[in-house]
Order: C-alpha cells, then structure tokens, then sequence
C-alpha cells in the first residue's frame, strides 16, 4: 500500500436532481484515476468498477480536488475501504491557507497555464446523452490536471491561483503546515 493514485469523478445527478447539497445521494458516472507506481491514466464506467477498486487497495494516499466533501463520500458507498485510506484533498488545503475555496480551474490557469475543458454540469449533460468516450476523455483531462497541480505543489511547495489582483502564491506543505504568501518566491525547506 504504497501507490499515490489521484482521482476524480463525474456523476449522473446534479445536486438538484438529489434535493440539494448530498453527495451520498449523487451516483458515480465515471471515475478517473491515476496511480504514480504503474504511470498509468484510467477511466473505469460503473460495469468497470471492479477493476478499478485494487487500484485503491494498493494505494497509500489518495489525492483529489474537493475529494473529501465530494468525490470519496459518493465512492465510499460503492467501496467502504475508501474512507479508510489517507486523503489529500487539495481544495482543503488551499481553503485552509488561502481563506477561501478556490476551482481547480484556476489554479491550473496560474499555475500550469492551462485549462479545464468543460465543467461537471456539462459532464452529467454528455453522460445523459450517451456522450460516453467524451464524458471519460474530459474526467481524464480533469485528473491529469489535478495530478499535475499536485506534483507542481509537491515538488515547487507552493500554487498559483487567480485573484482579482492576479495570480496570488500560496505555499503548500504537503505534511499540512501552509502559508499564504505575497508573489515573491519562498524556501519551505522541502
């Protein structure tokens, strides 16, 4: 139980269709995952599911984008032994340095210059549409940039993210200790 798999995942409701703000009650359309051991980028559609599930048994940290409020409570009803395996939900950790929630499509912007190539409302749309092979090539793109954000943040300790003022640093730990600081460059000692 070594492997870092980074995941994302795109459902068949949306919230309103669940009665409001309920993950439990959303059911997993697709699900995108990478695993750092193996390189390997996959998507799995719900029949697929049980091949995807050892990824997540050798996996020591699992690592996603409001992955703890979303993306794990709708999987650990599917598979139980996801909550018991440590998460990194970047989303928390900038709220927790920088004050507020930021998209992920804005910290790929500032710090990778790139973007999202849809949003999760346009997900559900393909997956209603039965747009499957485009649903699993955006929840892929969706994990590549979540994976690389998480390896800039690891290896640089720090993102970018817009602001109103421009792109705003904010100095990530990996191990939890997070500042936010100005743009100047900053020494973590990683």
């Amino acid at each position: 139980m070594s492997d870092v798999i980074v995941f994302d995942i795109e459902t068949k409701e949306t919230f309103e269709d669940v009665g409001g703000y309920n993950p439990e009650k959303l059911t997993p359309s697709v699900v995108g995952i990478y695993s750092f051991d193996k390189d390997e980028l996959r998507c799995f559609e719900e029949s697929e599911f049980g091949q995807m599930w050892p990824y997540f048994d050798h996996a020591g940290l699992v690592v996603g984008f409001n992955s703890d409020h979303f993306d794990i409570p709708i999987l650990a009803k599917l598979y139980p032994p996801l909550k018991n395996i440590q998460s990194l939900d970047m989303l928390v950790e900038i709220k927790n340095s920088a004050g507020h929630r930021v998209k992920l499509d804005s910290v790929a912007e500032a710090t990778l210059n790139t973007n999202k190539t849809a949003d999760g409302l346009e997900a559900i749309k393909m997956y209603r549409e039965g747009r499957i092979a485009e649903l699993k090539d955006y929840c892929l793109a969706d994990v590549a940039i979540t994976r690389d954000v998480y390896k800039f943040g690891r290896d640089n300790g720090y993102l970018l993210a817009t602001s109103f003022s421009g792109p705003k640093k904010i100095a990530i730990n990996f191990n939890r200790e997070l500042v936010v600081t100005d743009s100047r460059p900053l020494s973590l000692g990683l």
